[in-house]
Formats: C-alpha cells, structure tokens, sequence
C-alpha cells in the first residue's frame, strides 16, 4: 500500500497458490493466482473515488468425448473485474454511493462470458431515530461464471453478499427506526426482476 499524498492511495497484492489435493470444481492437483491493484482517489473527507482491477487465474475440470469414453483433464481459466465507485456525503444526512463493475470470463481458448453492474445507493439519516436506505440495481451477466458480487446493506444480524447474474434488476429498501435507547426496528423489502434485455 501506497499513500502518495493525503488525496491519492495505491493499493495492490499477489497471491499464488498450489492445491495438492482434489477440491471443489477439479478432481486433479491444481495451480492459480490472483491479484489486484487499486488506486483511491478522496478529495476530501467526504468524498471518495476508487477504480480497482482483479484477475483470478485458476485451474478447473474440462472433458470431451473421443469415440464414446470421457477424457476429464484440466483447463485454465481466467476471471477480470474492472470497478469504478463513487461516494459522497452530501450533508449531514445524505450519502450516495454509485458503483460500475464489469466482469470478463474465459476457460480455456474458446468459451468467453462478459457481464456488467451498475446500481445506485442512497442513505438518508434525517435524525437520531430513523434511517432509509434503499438501492436500484441493473445487471446483465447471462453466464453464472460472469457473475459479480455486490454487498449488500441488510437487517441487524445479517450479511449478504448476492451474486448478480442472468439479465435484470434489483431493488431494496431498509427502514431503522429506534423507539428507544434498548428499542429499535429494522424492516427491509427487496425484489428481483429479470429482464430478456438489458436497460
């Protein structure tokens, strides 16, 4: 990690890995690495603007039929996000929070998959007692290997970090409302619509 100036922070890391054994998705010895690099770019303190790249390069089972047996062997396989986010408090009492993310997908020489994220977030903390937060997502990541994950604001106790694929949209609302010091009341709606096409 590097901070260039209090404005500017560059961000990167390397990770190989060997699997001796079988594991999910490969029944042979397999081999990868990942890495990433992201440069953050805060205007003030208010304020913040990323673009990060990550490429995941593994190993997964393939096979094909020759004169009626299965040939099981292992491919290559390469996955790219490219994301560009924003937010911004715009006062005290709202935050935006808007995020681009695209996905590129290969096994082998061939077969290739392409899928895009684009929602925006919206938070609005009008006092001490109550807060609304509520998200509108377009996706379209026919192939489940194109798929991107998003986290997702959810309930008090719960965590959630979907993936986005097929072709659609996605919205969800969440209501916390504090009666009291020891009281308070969460409610969340969220829905799911695809689509033939995308927008």
């Amino acid at each position: 990690k590097m901070k260039l100036n209090p404005q500017w922070t560059i961000s990167t890391y390397f990770d190989q890995y060997y699997f001796a054994f079988n594991r999910f998705g490969a029944s042979f010895p397999t081999k990868g690495y990942e890495n990433l690099i992201q440069v953050d770019y805060k205007p003030r303190r208010s304020t913040l603007i990323y673009a990060r790249f990550r490429s995941d390069n593994k190993e997964e089972n393939g096979s094909i039929f020759e004169e009626g047996q299965r040939l099981d062997f292992i491919i290559p396989t390469r996955k790219n996000n490219f994301r560009i986010h924003f937010q911004s408090a715009l006062n005290d009492q709202v935050e935006i929070k808007s995020r681009a993310e695209f996905s590129w997908f290969t096994r082998g020489e061939t077969e290739k998959h392409q899928g895009v994220l684009i929602y925006q977030d919206l938070s609005w903390k009008p006092g001490f007692t109550f807060k609304l937060t509520a998200r509108y997502a377009m996706f379209d990541a026919p192939d489940f290997d194109a798929r991107i994950y998003a986290y997702e604001n959810d309930v008090l106790g719960n965590f959630s970090i979907p993936p986005y694929f097929r072709t659609g949209s996605r919205y969800y609302l969440i209501a916390n409302i504090k009666a009291t010091r020891w009281l308070e009341f969460w409610v969340r709606f969220a829905q799911t619509r695809f689509h033939n096409s995308f927008l």
